[in-house]
């Protein structure tokens, strides 16, 4: 099980160096509040460090969300989607 680190952006980058920006848009953040899991690699870390002051690492908890699999996986079927994927195999069915 690869080890995940939740980061959010807690502080605009507008006004900071372009260097930073481009590290936050690299770490995927794309608006305050916005969070993100991402792999625990050393260029993860490498990039937090130097926007230490525009984003916060939350690392508790991470791996029982990692073990639960992504986000789609609580999802259950029957929206709209799944209604139009029915009546297709329906008309599929009638026509042959």
């Amino acid at each position: 099980m690869k080890a995940l680190l939740k980061i959010r952006l807690k502080r605009s980058p507008s006004g900071h160096l372009l260097k930073h920006r481009q590290t936050v848009r690299g770490l995927g953040l794309r608006h305050l509040y916005h969070e993100r899991y991402v792999e625990d690699t050393q260029a993860i870390r490498g990039m937090i460090r130097k926007v230490p002051h525009l984003v916060e690492i939350q690392e508790e908890g991470v791996k029982q969300r990692a073990a639960a699999g992504s986000k789609s996986a609580g999802k259950t079927a029957g929206g709209p989607a799944s209604r139009r994927t029915k009546a297709a195999k329906e008309k599929l069915d009638e026509a042959q």
